[in-house]
């Protein structure tokens, strides 16, 4: 079955899965992200936890890679985050596949996602609490 890998990435736990087109869960795991490691090591922790989900097998065939990350965020780098220290990482760093890699901002990608998906009827502030806090309003 065709599916995307997604991995969302915070300050504590990384979420991650496999996502067929009508939303069904194919495969979700955790892990923890290694922030006290500094800023290599979590790169290098997200290119692992994605290679390992864009792996085909058990009847799910990835095509793509989309991953959303807390802080400054453009669709090809990750600007900045404070809770990790990194500045200025391509999204190809975070993904080392044969796939194309779509990056997000965490908290603008969930207010999307409740936007399309969620019961807000065409209107939504979400507001997630976790290892920080942030805010989108659509």
């Amino acid at each position: 079955m065709d599916c995307v890998a997604a991995v969302d990435v915070g300050g504590t736990t990384m979420k991650g899965g496999l996502v067929a087109g009508d939303g069904t869960l194919l495969r979700v795991e955790r892990r923890p992200t290694p922030r006290a490691e500094g800023p290599e090591r979590v790169v290098a922790a997200i290119s692992r936890f994605v290679a390992d989900l864009a792996r085909p097998g058990e009847g799910a065939r990835p095509l793509a890679v989309g991953l959303a990350v807390p802080g400054l965020v453009t669709p090809t780098h990750a600007i900045f985050a404070a809770a990790f220290g990194w500045r200025d990482v391509p999204a190809a760093a975070f993904a080392d596949v044969d796939l194309p890699v779509v990056l997000g901002h965490d908290v603008r990608s969930a207010g999307e996602a409740e936007l399309a998906c969620g019961a807000g009827g065409g209107e939504v502030l979400f507001l997630p609490i976790g290892t920080g806090i942030a805010g989108a309003m659509v």
